[in-house]
């Protein structure tokens, strides 16, 4: 699938893309396990496991900075962002997307660095990477915790 997707929205073939697509694809996939086991371990019915993921996914989606600017959130919302993979993942597409489009010059200049700094993008792809990794092993050890103190012997 992530072939199909990378070779179909025409953008520059290079290792640098490839890879950076397909490791921000492979860990966006991880993160959302991970996301599933933690609710599934924390929460004994199924339902609300279920429901409080979808609540978590909507929330993350919505601070990522794909529907709106992230330098404009409000102070609350704006530290949301920061735990939200979505954000991390958008930002690393962005910039694996547009690394080497070509933007209008009339009526004025416009390139890639621009437009980073409008979005409010400030990381980087490496440190996207990174963060996207922490928080894998933030729930995934969200998840373990629940499962040793469920099965706490007192």
């Amino acid at each position: 699938m992530t072939l199909i997707i990378f070779f179909g929205l025409g953008v520059p073939v290079t290792a640098f893309t490839f890879i950076n697509f397909f490791t921000n694809t492979l860990q966006v996939a991880l993160v959302g396990c991970a996301i599933g086991y933690m609710c599934g371990l924390v929460f004994e019915d199924d339902n609300i496991a279920r429901g409080f993921s979808m609540f978590m996914t909507l929330i993350f989606m919505l601070v990522s900075g794909s529907l709106n600017i992230a330098l404009n959130y409000p102070v609350v919302i704006d530290q949301l962002q920061y735990v939200s993979p979505n954000r991390y993942s958008v930002e690393t597409f962005f910039r694996v997307l547009s690394d080497g489009q070509q933007y209008p010059t009339e009526p004025f200049k416009i390139d890639q660095q621009m437009i980073i700094e409008f979005l409010g993008f400030n990381f980087g792809i490496n440190k996207c990477h990174i963060y996207l990794g922490a928080l894998f092993g933030l729930f995934m050890t969200i998840g373990w915790v629940a499962i040793v103190v469920k099965n706490w012997k007192f």
